[in-house]
């Protein structure tokens, strides 16, 4: 539940408000892992995933 609930406010909240969102991750391997200064891991990969179907700019 908790992660549909993380879906549903990466999807509405930039889009209707127009406000920038921050997304904070921590070491969980497999959902995410940090590699030297990067993430990866299935949650990055479907946030970048999400970010890049809605026109997002990832930083």
């Amino acid at each position: 539940m908790k992660f549909a609930n993380l879906i549903l406010l990466l999807t509405l909240i930039p889009t209707t408000l127009g406000m920038e969102v921050i997304v904070g991750v921590y070491d969980n391997p497999p959902l995410v892992s940090k590699k030297g200064e990067n993430y990866e891991g299935i949650y990055i990969d479907l946030i970048e995933e999400i970010a890049r179907k809605e026109g997002w700019r990832m930083i």
